[in-house]
């Protein structure tokens, strides 16, 4: 079962039909849920002890134009998708090979990895990338199964033919690989993918593994992790919303407060997604993960 839910609609901009979009769209996919938590989706955003769920709360108040949302899936792995940013490689890979859904990988201009598990290079990354997946199981709350933890040991959440496939499209992005700087449930090397640096962005988070994406305002260390993060998010959104103006000339340039209550803090935005555009995204990503 999966849902996309909209956190922040998007103030938007004007275009030539005299109607307001977004300029870009920001969607969340979450990692492992080995014991089937219902609110995993959301519990891996947001800090429980502040209530701040920063994309939601902060990233709209800097950037207005994007709508963000939240990409819930179920994440067992005996469905192949065991981790976000494996099913992101997935996601990209099927669209750059079918034509109906080469829009989507031609209009993503951005990825932001958090701990992935990658596995680096040569021979044994398929043992490094299982290695690492028991041990993003063994970090979280709960008891793993012992089914989940042998599916993961095997790595069957990533195939030769996509660690190919993937590779082969690297160029097509600007990425940002976040690696955790307490602990080594994913280390660096595993981590991030090696790339030049005008291609990918490597960052410590001063963080254990199933820390590294929430943040508590009133915690000195998470308000400088968040800098990071936050910093490097609106930097891919400027760019990005730079492209999606150039290829959507507009009338006028304006801001607009929509029918969601929270266009203008994203303080309390939880709405379902319902319109047309949004359900075929959703649909749209499901097909691409199979």
């Amino acid at each position: 079962m999966s849902s996309l839910e909209e956190l922040y609609a998007g103030t938007g901009i004007g275009n030539a039909k005299g109607t307001v979009q977004p300029i870009l769209d920001v969607v969340a996919i979450h990692g492992l849920n080995p014991i089937g938590s219902e609110t995993h989706a959301i519990d891996t955003w947001q800090d429980k002890k502040s209530g701040n769920l920063w994309l939601r709360d902060r990233i709209p108040r800097e950037q207005p134009n994007a709508r963000v949302f939240l990409y819930k899936y179920n994440s067992s792995p005996v469905f192949g998708h065991s981790l976000g940013g494996i099913l992101i490689k997935q996601a990209m890979v099927n669209a750059l090979a079918n034509p109906i859904y080469r829009d989507i990988q031609e209009a993503t201009y951005g990825l932001v990895f958090f701990g992935t598990p990658h596995g680096g290079s040569g021979d044994g990354w398929k043992t490094k990338f299982g290695k690492a997946s028991v041990r993003i199981a063994q970090s979280l709350p709960g008891r793993t199964s012992n089914d989940v933890m042998e599916a993961l040991k095997k790595g069957s959440s990533l195939t030769d033919t996509l660690q190919e496939a993937w590779r082969h499209q690297l160029d097509h992005y600007q990425i940002v690989t976040f690696y955790e700087g307490i602990g080594e449930v994913v280390p660096q090397h595993s981590a991030t993918l090696g790339l030049p640096g005008d291609r990918e962005v490597e960052i410590g988070i001063q963080a254990k593994h199933g820390d590294m994406c929430r943040f508590d305002p009133d915690v000195s260390m998470d308000e400088a992790n968040y800098s990071f993060v936050e910093g490097n998010v609106l930097e891919l959104c400027e760019r990005a919303s730079q492209l999606g103006e150039k290829n959507h000339p507009t009338m006028d340039r304006k801001q607009e407060e929509t029918s969601n209550p929270t266009s203008s803090t994203g303080s309390n935005a939880k709405s379902p997604v319902s319109n047309l555009e949004d359900d075929a995204l959703q649909h749209r990503l499901d097909l691409l993960r199979a």
